[in-house]
């Protein structure tokens, strides 16, 4: 019996003449016949003995950024089902939380008439004896294509809050059915009615800008297509408090709030910027390498590569000293980084340097007072789950964010070779 897996449901024979055949090794040659056993993970099934909440809300995604920003409403109506338990949002987004038993579940989201989910229709949700609360659920208006074009400060692509939307900027749209038209002062821009398919974007900035390349999108029952832009000479850095050590800046990763100061060295000397609200700015930057950093060394220094008549944007990931954080989730995509759709894992025992936190509703956990060193944060995940947890370094003066990104376990075949010699 191997841990986490059933016992063995299926065997075939077969023969090895030589040292590698067929996925059959050898060690020092000879024949021999070998097993070939799969292995079935063990099934992560609900579980009565516990019964917990999930909270979740629904909301009106205004911009297609797929997180709730300051404006955007709840939407009623929104009816997530799943585990044995259903409920619908009411006026705020909010509704009465589902009740699930332990293990693992898939919900399924059906949005009111008019509206279609922005992303997937489904959520996948892990339980361990610990209420949790879903990330909200973005929709759209069902047929509505937006174009959301803004100042990138961070680098992500996508629209955070305090990056401004940018108006004057024309877009065409070429496909079926090609539209044109120029974005408004909130940086948006929308039509109505195409027909689905694969279109091309092309966007021309206002003054000042740096060229955008075309983009891709693909419509279906409408769509979303966020447009990042960068004056022409931006070098821009956004300090934010790191949770799970992606070196992205996530909805639910503030500024840091305290006045900083962010410098940015390369082969034009050093430029100092104030950084007031977590944001450093940097204007009329030459092309080549450059380094953008803090005057503390609680936030990680980032290279920066400009070319010529273009700007970037950079997020420089926070960990106070002697703190050890992090945040578990379902990575349902299995690509190792958390994403708005992914839910959280609540309950989750972590053990970091001989201390052990419980992750909370939003899969959060934080350890204070760790001295300097290495070490290797431990978490003991429910059955059907694994995760591969790197270690972290502590310095004197920076912490570190841990991220657990879980995924099922899936069925394995493994070669026994039976020797004869």
């Amino acid at each position: 019996m191997v841990p986490g897996f059933n016992n063995s449901s299926a065997y075939s024979w077969g023969w090895c003449s030589s040292s590698f055949v067929a996925d059959c090794f050898l060690i020092n040659g000879g024949y021999g016949r070998y097993i070939n056993v799969t292995l079935t993970p063990v099934a992560l099934q609900a579980r009565a003995s516990n019964t917990v909440q999930v909270a979740r809300s629904a909301f009106r995604d205004d911009n297609g950024n797929g997180t709730r920003d300051a404006g955007e409403p709840g939407l009623a109506g929104v009816t997530l089902a799943g585990g044995g338990s259903s409920g619908v949002s009411g006026q705020t987004g909010w509704g009465q939380p589902l009740s699930l038993g332990d293990g693992l579940h898939t919900l399924t989201i059906a949005p009111p008439a008019g509206y279609v989910v922005n992303g997937l229709a489904t959520r996948t949700i892990s339980m361990q004896g610990a209420d949790a609360t879903l990330p909200a659920i973005p929709l759209r208006p069902a047929g509505l294509t937006t174009i959301q074009a803004f100042v990138d400060l961070d680098g992500d692509g996508e629209q955070d809050e305090g990056e401004a939307g940018v108006g004057g900027v024309s877009v065409t749209l070429s496909g079926p059915a090609p539209a044109n038209g120029t974005t408004l002062p909130n940086g948006r821009v929308q039509f109505a009615g195409l027909p689905d398919s694969n279109y091309t974007a092309t966007a021309t900035p206002p003054a000042g800008f740096a060229a955008v390349p075309a983009r891709s999108v693909t419509l279906a029952q409408g769509g979303v297509l966020q447009l990042p832009l960068h004056l022409a000479g931006q070098v821009s850095g956004v300090a934010y408090l790191d949770w799970d050590g992606d070196g992205r800046q996530q909805p639910d990763e503030p500024r840091v709030a305290v006045p900083l100061t962010l410098t940015l060295s390369g082969g034009a000397g050093t430029q100092l910027a104030a950084g007031m609200g977590g944001l450093g700015l940097f204007l009329g930057t030459p092309a080549g390498s450059h380094t953008l950093a803090a005057a503390t060394t609680a936030l990680k220094p980032h290279p920066i590569t400009l070319a010529a008549g273009q700007g970037t944007g950079a997020a420089l990931a926070a960990v106070g000293p002697g703190e050890v954080r992090g945040a578990a989730w379902l990575d349902t995509n299995r690509d190792g980084l958390r994403q708005p759709w992914e839910a959280p894992l609540a309950g989750v025992p972590v053990s970091v340097a001989g201390q052990t936190a419980v992750t909370d509703q939003s899969g959060r956990f934080v350890f204070v007072g760790i001295p300097a060193g290495a070490y290797q944060p431990v978490a003991a995940l429910p059955d059907g789950l694994h995760a591969i947890v790197v270690g972290v370094t502590v310095s004197a003066g920076r912490g570190a964010a841990v991220g657990i990104a879980a995924v099922e376990r899936r069925g394995w075949s493994l070669y026994l070779p039976v020797v004869s010699r």
